[in-house]
């Protein structure tokens, strides 16, 4: 029976964190305090460990031993691997598989992308965001494999962060446009036109990978101004 208590806290402890480290209610960096979990949660320190080491195995924290724990800082480097990945997988497996895609679904997700993308608010974005991997997951999952798609999910959560993180510093990234990507990526499914399916999907994950590397350019400038001042 103990053990079942300790096993919720600890799956407490991990849906809070990682809810917050994904929606950058703790921004990429932040210092998370332990205590201040505790108090939130009411939770004591061991599943509160428990927790960010599995968020750790995750990246989505970083331990630094006798220093303390941040939310896993999104780079550069992150980003290039990440849309990398996007680019090899994405296209060769949604080619190949179409045949297995429910065309009543895709037309369900462009009626809800065009829904969403005009309402306004944080909760807004989430809901747009959520839908976006909803999408790109199932056209994953169309492939039956699921090493694949435990795979492909990961990357999804770091892409649904990064999503997330641009709408505070970024509009480069708007729901409309992304939308309208997304509307080509479909019409291109409906009519089985593997070029266009690939042209749709390689334009709309780099102009993805251009607003999220704006987003850190963006960041870093707000946080030189801050140190330095704005420049005359």
């Amino acid at each position: 029976m103990e053990m079942s208590s300790g096993n919720n806290l600890k799956e407490s402890a991990y849906v809070y964190i990682k809810e917050r480290i994904l929606n950058c209610e703790y921004l990429p960096g932040e210092i998370l305090f332990e205590k201040q979990i505790t108090d939130s949660i009411g939770a004591g320190r061991t599943p509160i460990r428990e927790a960010l080491i599995t968020l750790q195995s995750e990246n989505l924290v970083e331990i630094f031993p006798r220093k303390g724990t941040c939310a896993k800082v999104i780079s550069k480097e992150d980003l290039m691997e990440l849309f990398a990945l996007r680019k090899l997988i994405e296209p060769a497996s949604i080619i190949r598989n179409k045949g297995n895609i429910d065309l009543d679904k895709l037309h369900d997700f462009d009626l809800a992308f065009k829904d969403l993308s005009v309402q306004k608010g944080k909760e807004m974005d989430r809901r747009f965001y959520s839908l976006d991997i909803e999408f790109h997951q199932y056209l994953i999952d169309c492939s039956n494999n699921k090493r694949l798609t435990k795979i492909f999910g990961a990357i999804m959560q770091d892409t649904y962060r990064i999503g997330i993180y641009s709408t505070l510093f970024s509009q480069r990234n708007s729901k409309e446009s992304t939308y309208q990507q997304h509307h080509r990526i479909i019409n291109a499914i409906l009519e089985e036109n593997d070029g266009q399916i690939g042209d749709a999907l390689y334009s709309h994950i780099n102009y993805s990978l251009i607003a999220s590397l704006e987003t850190l350019r963006k960041k870093e400038n707000k946080e030189n101004e801050e140190v330095f001042g704005t420049p005359i």
